[in-house]
């Protein structure tokens, strides 16, 4: 996946706009399921690992992230930004975007 930079539409609204397609906010419910889980685990084995469960969430982040994106990505054609609430209809960035659906594509590949 080759990122052209030097493109005039790579700005930073541009990437304020990708960075929104991630949905961040839901990221924020995704560790605290995570963290609830090694937790439980920690209760249950008697320890926990620090490197561990930083590792465990750079694996299960990205994941999140790619779930995200790929959402968007195929539900280009259903989203609709004048139905959408905080919880579903997508991002509504490639309805505004659509140039960067292929990016999008390719990210939810690549995490």
């Amino acid at each position: 996946m080759e990122i052209p930079m030097k493109n005039p539409a790579w700005n930073t609204e541009t990437i304020r706009e990708i960075i929104r397609l991630g949905r961040l906010p839901f990221l924020g419910a995704g560790f605290i399921l995570y963290a609830t889980g090694a937790v439980l685990a920690a209760i249950e084995t008697g320890h926990i690992s620090a490197e561990q469960f930083i590792a465990g969430y750079l694996i299960v982040m990205p994941a999140h992230l790619s779930v995200s994106y790929s959402n968007d990505y195929y539900d280009f054609d259903l989203d609709r930004p004048d139905s959408s609430t905080k919880y579903s209809g997508g991002s509504g960035v490639l309805q505004r975007h659509p140039e960067l659906r292929s990016f999008a594509g390719d990210l939810q590949f690549f995490l």
